[in-house]
């Protein structure tokens, strides 16, 4: 078993409250988002990764009554000098990298007439060639790209409203393909102008839309907690409603599964592995499942090829080591915390994880290379 937290844990901070967005490590500095003592302002702080000191801090008015809190659910991006984030009520901001002065600011409600999802803005930016891309989800704007220093709107693509899940940029062999969901299916977009290349109905009432899409070997795979997982075909030109290969009883619901070269690793009562090349009359076979208790409610996986890190809503993480046939728990720590919901980071052999109010710093190397 791995060792106890306070033998691991290499810096604690506490943060100005409690939240669900993602944590961004990049260049040595940890970004993350939270809320103010009223609940009235966004808060974005930068820390030093070995230290957990502080070293700029950003605010700004965000009043809102949002299910699950009113703090950022997009996990900030950082690259080229600068971190760009993302409130839940529609907040960019692009913010210098090292001293955390802003750059330019954009409010997706107010400038594209974009209605706030039911549980905020929860879409992650991506940066792209010196573009930054966000989801406002209006129907004359549903995905937009601002220039990354000036925050002059580059393009605007019409469609539908937004839901939760992240898109992702793919590299085409002659093109960047932006794919991702909105409320009416799935979509690929030139990543470089916003126009729609390929779309399809994919979705249903009972589909919240959180999981993201995920790259694999044979095309992209699409969550749903009402069609459960269809792989369709890239290559397909047509990219009909027809997916290669699917598994139709099995609902991440809001778990973005992962794939590790053939396998996809999938969180639904227990970790599961599928195999995305064995299909058998175009279905995804599966290879082996974990379970566990701690297994029943959100999860999140970070993967290589043969070990998943998997953090739980009840606090616990869980370390599963496998291979293509069989698989199990090495290592289990318990944070002892109410709800884990947000997604933690890994740099080399460092665990960024927040838990309530709490960042921590683990140290993963000792602890994995005795396993």
């Amino acid at each position: 078993m791995l060792p106890s937290l306070p033998e691991a844990t290499r810096w604690e901070v506490e943060l100005p409250s409690e939240g669900v967005g993602g944590v961004c490590v990049s260049n040595g500095r940890v970004i993350v988002g939270s809320r103010d003592a009223s609940d009235l302002r966004d808060v974005f702080q930068s820390l030093d990764a070995k230290t957990g000191k502080r070293i700029w801090q950003y605010e700004y008015n965000a009043p809102a009554n949002l299910d699950y809190g009113n703090s950022p659910r997009a996990t900030p991006i950082s690259r080229d000098g600068v971190v760009v984030t993302l409130g839940a009520t529609g907040v960019v901001s692009a913010l210098d990298t090292e001293t955390g002065v802003l750059l330019w600011k954009a409010s997706l409600a107010k400038q594209f007439s974009a209605t706030t999802p039911d549980w905020g803005f929860s879409s992650s930016p991506i940066i792209h060639k010196g573009t930054v891309i966000v989801s406002p989800g209006a129907s004359r704007a549903s995905v937009v790209a601002f220039d990354l220093l000036s925050g002059k709107l580059l393009w605007s693509s019409p469609g539908a409203r937004s839901v939760y899940a992240s898109p992702m940029v793919i590299e085409r062999e002659n093109s960047s393909w932006l794919v991702g969901l909105d409320a009416e299916g799935g979509y690929a977009r030139d990543a470089c102008n916003g126009n729609i290349l390929h779309q399809w109905k994919c979705t249903d009432r009972r589909d919240f839309g959180v999981p993201s899409p995920v790259q694999t070997p044979e095309g992209v795979l699409f969550s749903s907690e009402a069609r459960g997982l269809q792989l369709f075909d890239l290559n397909d030109k047509s990219l009909s409603m027809k997916p290669i290969a699917m598994a139709n009883e099995i609902v991440p619901d809001s778990h973005t599964p992962v794939a590790i070269h053939d396998q996809l690793l999938v969180a639904f009562e227990g970790i599961r592995s599928l195999s995305l090349t064995d299909s058998v009359t175009d279905y995804l076979t599966e290879n082996w499942n974990v379970d566990d208790p701690s297994l029943y409610q959100y999860a999140s996986i970070i993967a290589t090829q043969d070990r998943a890190l998997v953090t739980c809503e009840n606090g616990n993480i869980l370390l599963i080591q496998f291979t293509k046939t069989d698989a199990e728990i090495v290592g289990r720590w318990d944070f002892k915390v109410n709800r884990l919901l947000s997604h933690p980071a890994i740099v080399g052999e460092t665990l960024f994880v927040r838990s309530g109010r709490k960042l921590r710093c683990m140290d993963l190397q000792a602890q994995l290379s005795s396993q």
